[in-house]
């Protein structure tokens, strides 16, 4: 089975009235086997609910009503041709049903966020990037009409955007993988913290670029997304950040298409270790693009991951070659229907009440 664009997410709020194809899993916590923490490879990974992005900048693209509080995400999941949504612990019963339908215990065990994961720092080096974190947060708020200083730490501000993409990386529920060699550098350079000169690590190969799109607050209209399958350079899209990584000079020199921003990105300063921190504004209409083209691609992925579905199903159930396209056409007509609730239409159980009300209608399997 088709197995493309994993782990993409694309939020719901402000974007329901621009697509028909909607949007961001999750997993009841898991039991420690004893794992060294990813960071430190010292400690015990003992640490739970740690954020693979940081919350103050995740809570730009997720949080219901733009609101700036813990437990308020509500959103998404999009990959391998499913979506799955999830949500915090404080979205009130009354938008839950608007949008799941009936609210059950499954439903609420299933809740919680992939971008939380457990066990995979120590409390100590949790502690460390938290730090970072804050530290950093205010300039995320920053913007001027003209490339801008957003940070005036060069080491603070590399040390805040290489934890994100060593996160996503380490975390594995997100598309993107750092070469072993790029993951373990930012590895020895986020556990030395802001110590770098007691490193003998050389840490200056270690650049980035950054866009900011302008009006972003508004509407909030955004998606998260770390590339697909890409190896140096780095890309990843959060909101209204947009951020390219790399590791040398080769890397730099490479442009790799990403939903319309490679262009801009490559006008942006050059940022690292030694530097502070610029930032280069870029308009929304930019953002609407790389919306609309983000959309489309998990679209024809849904659907063609339902296609390839439908036709194993059709030998599965005795069948020969594809399945017959009016089958296939009365279940995607189903799929849109509003008799499944939006949380669950384009599920593998809203896929699955859609099949079996289209076999019915069309006689292939008797009705209850």
């Amino acid at each position: 089975m088709k197995q493309s664009v994993p782990c993409f997410f694309l939020i719901i709020v402000g974007l329901r009235s621009k697509m028909n194809f909607n949007e961001k899993h999750y997993l009841v916590p898991k039991l420690n086997t004893m794992k060294l923490c990813e960071l430190c490879k010292k400690n015990e990974a003992d640490k739970t609910g740690s954020h693979i992005i940081p919350h103050f900048l995740l809570k730009r693209v997720d949080n219901l009503d733009g609101s700036d509080k813990r437990d308020l995400e509500f959103g998404f999941r999009i990959g391998n041709g499913n979506v799955k949504g999830y949500f915090g612990r404080s979205i009130q019963p009354e938008k839950l049903e608007e949008t799941y339908g009936e609210v059950t215990d499954e439903l609420i065990a299933g809740s919680r966020s992939e971008m939380i994961v457990d066990f995979l720092l120590c409390s100590d080096c949790e502690k460390k990037l938290a730090e970072i974190e804050h530290s950093y947060s205010p300039s995320i708020e920053k913007f001027e009409k003209t490339t801008f200083k957003s940070n005036d730490d060069p080491q603070l501000s590399t040390l805040f955007w290489a934890s994100v993409f060593w996160r996503a990386s380490v975390s594995g529920t997100l598309a993107i993988k750092l070469s072993d060699e790029h993951e373990e550098l930012l590895r020895i350079f986020l556990n030395n913290g802001l110590k770098t000169e007691e490193s003998e690590a050389d840490f200056t190969g270690i650049k980035y670029r950054l866009l900011k799109i302008e009006g972003y607050q508004e509407d909030r209209d955004g998606f998260v997304n770390f590339g697909h399958n890409q190896t140096n350079p780095y890309y990843a899209a959060i909101g209204d950040q947009v951020i390219k990584m790399t590791f040398d000079q080769d890397a730099e020199k490479q442009k790799v298409a990403f939903f319309g921003f490679e262009d801009a990105m490559n006008d942006a300063p050059l940022n690292n270790v030694e530097n502070g921190e610029q930032s280069m504004p870029v308009n929304h209409e930019m953002l609407e693009h790389a919306i609309a083209e983000f959309t489309m691609m998990l679209a024809e992925d849904f659907m063609e991951v339902l296609d390839n579905d439908l036709d194993e199903l059709h030998v599965f159930l005795g069948g020969n070659g594809k399945m017959d396209d009016e089958l296939k056409s009365a279940i995607k007509k189903n799929i849109e229907q509003d008799e499944i609730p939006l949380g669950h239409r384009y599920s593998p159980e809203g896929k699955t009440i859609a099949i079996i009300k289209a076999m019915q209608d069309l006689g292939v399997i008797p009705k209850e």
